[in-house]
């Protein structure tokens, strides 16, 4: 063996098997144009929020949908995951407090124009429906003009219960007693 050669050759790769670049190349565009490496956990995240575009789903409910495709990733990749494409505008980020602390719930960012983003969420199965109200958006600059303010746009959320949901709870539910 000279001093120069390696004892063994590199591995080449297999063409029958795809890159994750190859095999999901539009998610990999997107995520090359927000600036993040194109990995395959980043991709299946991000495949995630694209086949639901309506609904808000933490850390566990990611990682859950990915289980349920047979896809082979730890929770910690998720979160990862998640938090950098939050920092790289890629998805939203909000908070909820619950009984044992706060949460955050991500929705894929398909508004760039810098504008506030608000949703109208059920409470019970997490369908959103995006408010466009200008007189909203409106209120909101004049409330921050009055009060010397900066107006920052984070993604706000009104909780309600939908007309399916609430038809399911009034079944489960005993009759009201007088």
């Amino acid at each position: 063996m000279t001093p120069h050669t390696l004892p063994h050759p590199r591995p080449q790769t297999d063409s029958r098997f795809p890159t994750a670049v190859e095999a999901y190349p539009e998610e990999a565009n997107r995520l090359i144009n927000a600036g993040l490496r194109p990995t395959l956990s980043h991709l299946r995240v991000l495949r995630v929020f694209l086949s639901d575009r309506r609904r808000w789903l933490d850390g566990e409910g990611t990682y859950r949908l990915l289980l349920t495709e047979h896809v082979s990733t730890s929770l910690p990749s998720v979160y990862r995951s998640l938090r950098k494409l939050e920092r790289h505008d890629v998805l939203l980020r909000k908070w909820s407090n619950g009984v044992t602390g706060g949460k955050a719930s991500y929705i894929l960012n398909e508004i760039d124009t810098g504008q506030p983003r608000y949703d109208v969420i059920c409470r019970y199965c997490g369908m959103t429906s995006p408010l466009q109200d200008a007189a909203l958006v409106e209120h909101i600059r004049r409330f921050a003009r009055n009060d010397e303010k900066i107006c920052v746009y984070h993604p706000a959320t009104l909780q309600v219960t939908c007309a399916r949901c609430d038809q399911a709870r009034h079944r489960r539910r005993p009759p009201m007693i007088d």
